[in-house]
C-alpha cells in the first residue's frame, strides 16, 4: 500500500513535470511565432519605407527634370523673342532709311 501510493506519487510528480515542461515549450513557441510576427510586420513597414522613400526619389528626380526643362525652354523662347524683337526694330530702321532716301 505504502508502495503503492509511492508509485502514484511519482506519477503525479513526473505528470507535473510534464506537464510544466510542455507549458514551457508552449510558451516559447508562442513567443517565437510573436518574434517572426513581429519581425516579419518589420520587414514589411521597412519595405513600404523603403518603397516610399524610392518613389520620392523618383518624384524629386521627375520634377527636378521638368523643372530643367521648363528653364530650358523659357530660356529659348526668350532668346526668339529677342532675336524677333531685334529683327523687328531692324526692319522698322531700314523702311525709315527707305522712307528718307524717298522723300
Amino acid at each position: 500500500l505504502f508502495r503503492m501510493e509511492d508509485i502514484k506519487q511519482s506519477l503525479r510528480e513526473s505528470q507535473k513535470t510534464l506537464e510544466e515542461s510542455l507549458r514551457r515549450r508552449d510558451d516559447q513557441i508562442a513567443l517565437l511565432k510573436k518574434k517572426c510576427e513581429e519581425k516579419k510586420q518589420a520587414d514589411i513597414k521597412e519595405k513600404q519605407c523603403q518603397a516610399s522613400l524610392k518613389k520620392a526619389i523618383i518624384d524629386a528626380n521627375s520634377k527636378h527634370i521638368e523643372d530643367e526643362t521648363e528653364e530650358f525652354f523659357q530660356k529659348h523662347i526668350e532668346e526668339l523673342e529677342e532675336k524677333l524683337n531685334r529683327a523687328e526694330s531692324l526692319r522698322r530702321h531700314r523702311q525709315e532709311q527707305n522712307h528718307r532716301r524717298v522723300a
